[in-house]
């Protein structure tokens, strides 16, 4: 890694998007319910005749930006209860643990203002990390590889990429995983995570599946004890701090995992050619029926190749839950040396 050995703040350039981290949907709703008590306290004090109901749909003079993530931009209809999650305990890391586990920031073809802010608060908040492009130095042992790329799609949603070859070293499952769950929770619109990405390639018995290993995944050896992930962002999400604070949710919930002396590396299972859920089930060492409910299939003999498969085992873990906080904090020890 010597001659990766590049400072976080050198090439971040002159600038940079500053983007802010308040929640624009927290100042729709103080101000709609500023003009409800407005009207209120004008009815009482004799102010105005009749209260008139204020117009709480579209708020005059705010706009919700496409910096905003989706799932925060729709108003939840009047006519469903939302029924709260029991509060759960957090996951706590420190930035020194974190820190310890040679991350590696990878911009494939991403926007020059986007990836430059995203590694500016990543290095405003104390992430040690080395940067790279397009693949370039990757190809190492005992790293964290994060791929940020804004090339593959467009539009609003958000794709988290695992391998797609079985059995690689590291822990690029429980990353992947990770790292679907560190979005959602900050509001990313992603939704489980798939293996590879679409293409054709042929098999060994001369069929033809339609998903190709990512760049990213390519670019590092099998060999390699490494783990990997690529986080693919269509072109509405780029905002700079919530994919910042995501990546660090995502390393907090990673760490905690591969520390937990429980760490499963066949989390994720890429269907192979010709199999169904039985081979699948045998391979993961659980009940064919357990991986059917969990994955919550309509057709169980129904499988692609190249299609992802979560293992069950993976309920069970809360680095994975979405509803499970997480807390990266500064051990105060290790600035005081």
């Amino acid at each position: 890694m010597k001659d990766m050995d590049v400072h976080n703040t050198e090439i971040l350039g002159d600038g940079g998007l500053k983007l802010s981290r308040t929640s624009k949907v927290g100042t729709i709703i103080a101000i709609c319910l500023g003009l409800g008590v407005g009207a209120a306290a004008g009815y009482i004090f004799g102010d105005i005749e009749s209260p008139e109901t204020p117009d709480l749909s579209n708020p005059p003079g705010i706009e919700i930006s496409v910096d905003t993530p989706l799932r925060d931009q729709n108003f939840v209809d009047e006519n469903e209860v939302i029924v709260p999650y029991e509060q759960e305990d957090p996951i706590n890391v420190s930035l020194e643990e974190i820190n310890s586990l040679n991350i590696i920031i990878n911009d494939n073809d991403c926007r020059e203002d986007f990836i430059n802010s995203v590694c500016e608060e990543l290095d405003k908040d104390g992430i040690k990390f080395t940067f790279t492009r397009n693949g370039e130095n990757i190809d190492v042992d005992n790293a964290v590889v994060i791929t940020l790329d804004q090339q593959y799609m467009a539009g609003p949603a958000t794709v988290v990429f695992a391998p797609l070859e079985n059995n690689r070293l590291g822990y690029s499952d429980a990353l992947a995983l990770a790292a679907e769950k560190a979005f959602y929770e900050k509001g990313f619109l992603v939704d489980g995570v798939v293996c590879g990405q679409m293409g054709f390639r042929e098999n060994e018995n001369g069929t033809i599946s339609e998903r190709i290993p990512t760049p990213t995944e390519s670019a590092i050896s099998s060999d390699k004890n490494s783990s990997f992930v690529t986080i693919s962002f269509g072109t509405q999400n780029t905002h700079a701090g919530l994919t910042a604070s995501s990546i660090e949710a995502m390393l907090t919930r990673y760490y905690s995992y591969v520390t937990s002396g429980y760490a499963y590396s066949d989390l994720i299972y890429c269907v192979e050619d010709g199999e169904d859920y039985g081979d699948v089930a045998s391979k993961l060492g659980t009940a064919e029926t357990a991986l059917d409910e969990f994955n919550q299939t309509s057709d169980e003999s129904m499988l692609l190749t190249g299609e992802a498969i979560i293992n069950p085992i993976v309920g069970s873990r809360r680095e994975f839950n979405k509803h499970v906080p997480t807390n990266l904090y500064v051990d105060k020890t290790i600035w005081s040396k």
